[in-house]
Formats: structure tokens, C-alpha cells, sequence
């Protein structure tokens, strides 16, 4: 069996050898669905960008999450506790079923797939292309999208990480 487990901002996408493709993600914070959210993605949207005005409604957004994390009904991050593995969503696939397994930061998730390419693409890339494709996000947020207009974010530039496991047949 291979156990995949989701917590906070990091995504998991699987893909199985019938060629289906299961994508599992942590939605508990976006399901508070806090108004500061929404204001600074709105702001964001309207083409205001990263501007003074854009940290204090992030600040304000932060302090709004605090108070939801690692709580019940709210959402888990594991920070500095690992007790909070034990909130994780976990999802079981039969070991032969699966072909590959994405692990993915936000910081690349989100962006992925706005330079058109898709998961099973990424799951076949070597390292040097993997590497390629996260200069490839860092040059979209900082010359398509520096405002985060097209894609509102909380900052220009996110953390980006991405971990490919192939599983032999």
C-alpha cells in the first residue's frame, strides 16, 4: 500500500497506471473562507498589487488564521509539532496502482499550471528540467504576473518545491 498523507500547503498528485490522475490537496483553510482572504485576492484581482495597503490586509489575513490553526474546525500546520500529523487527510492506493507521486509546496502547485504544463508532464522530467521548470515559475510571478494580478498570491515569490517518486513496476 502506499499511504499518502495532506497537511496544510503542500499538495500530493498521484498518478495511477490506468493513466488517471488523483490530485489531493488540504482545503481546510480555504473552507473558513476568512473575509480577509477573499479582500486581498480581490485587491490583488482589481491590479492594486503588493503595495503597503496589500501587507496591512495580509497582516490582518495572518492574524485572522492564527486564530483557526491547529485547532479543531479550524485547519492543522505542522510548523515545529509533528502531533499535528495526526490531523492530516490520508488517502491509501494499492502500491501496484500507482505509477508516480508528486509532492508539491503551494509555491509551485499554484503555479504550475499556468505555464501550461501538467502533472503527469512534470512527473516524467529529469532533475535538471524539474530545476528548469521552478526557474520557469520564478520568472512567470516576476515578469507575467509581478502584481499577482493574474494569479493573486500572498507574496511575488513563494517557496517552490516539488518532489518526484516513480514507482517501479
Amino acid at each position: 500500500m502506499v499511504d499518502v498523507l495532506v497537511l496544510g500547503d503542500s499538495s500530493v498528485i498521484m498518478g495511477l497506471r490506468t493513466g488517471a490522475v488523483n490530485v489531493h490537496t488540504d482545503d481546510r483553510l480555504p473552507r473558513l473562507q476568512l473575509p480577509e482572504a477573499d479582500l486581498f485576492r480581490r485587491f490583488l484581482a482589481d491590479g492594486q498589487g503588493y503595495s503597503g495597503r496589500h501587507q496591512k490586509i495580509l497582516q490582518e489575513l495572518q492574524v485572522a488564521e492564527r486564530a483557526q490553526r491547529n485547532r479543531p474546525d479550524g485547519y492543522w500546520i505542522a510548523e515545529a509539532d509533528p502531533r499535528v500529523a495526526e490531523h492530516a487527510l490520508c488517502f491509501r492506493y494499492p502500491r501496484d496502482e500507482v505509477a508516480w507521486i508528486i509532492a508539491a509546496t503551494d509555491g509551485a502547485f499554484d503555479l504550475v499550471p499556468s505555464l501550461g504544463v501538467t502533472w503527469p508532464e512534470v512527473a516524467n522530467m529529469s532533475t535538471q528540467q524539474l530545476e528548469q521548470l521552478l526557474r520557469d515559475v520564478h520568472i512567470w510571478e516576476a515578469e507575467t504576473d509581478p502584481d499577482g494580478q493574474a494569479l493573486p498570491r500572498a507574496k511575488r515569490h513563494d517557496d517552490k518545491t516539488v518532489v518526484v517518486v516513480r514507482i517501479a513496476a
